[in-house]
């Protein structure tokens, strides 16, 4: 099921009410553009100097990747639920972490790549979506005007 918080339809609203296009699927010029953005987000880490500073340049580097996949018509906490089923897997043998010298977790022997679960996940939007477009239509083919209810 598609994930709808708060945050999440928060997002949809900032996209639409910002006129940011959708895009059909992936595309190189597009991931190009929004890495170029990003970068430009990310150095102004040199301007943080205290927590306000830090939490105010997380926070939009999360919304700018969350209106980046809302833009792919990809759930936010859908995509990184299925993320996080891969994170749990990084434990070593001994059901510890593993760390590198700087702190970054490692992937441990039992670890799970995301890739396998995120294109199942996109397979069952994309299902879902097709599903629900054919039970909006009402017998004229046009919407029927109704809602789902969105849950995870």
């Amino acid at each position: 099921m598609i994930y709808a918080g708060q945050f999440e339809v928060d997002i949809r609203e900032f996209n639409a009410m910002y006129r940011m296009p959708k895009y059909p699927g992936f595309s190189r010029l597009r991931l190009e553009q929004f890495v170029n953005i990003l970068s430009e987000e990310i150095k102004e880490h040199e301007e943080i100097t205290d927590i306000v500073g830090l939490c105010d340049w997380l926070g939009d580097i999360i919304i700018y990747c969350a209106s980046e996949l809302h833009r792919h018509n990809v759930s936010v906490g859908g995509i990184l639920d299925v993320i996080m089923l891969s994170n749990f897997s990084k434990m070593g043998e001994d059901g510890k972490p593993i760390y590198d010298e700087r702190g970054k977790l490692m992937k441990g022997p039992n670890y799970t790549p995301p890739e396998t679960m995120i294109a199942r996940y996109l397979y069952s939007i994309a299902s879902q979506e097709l599903a629900n477009e054919g039970d909006a239509l009402g017998s004229n083919g046009t919407s029927s005007g109704c809602e789902q209810e969105v849950t995870r």
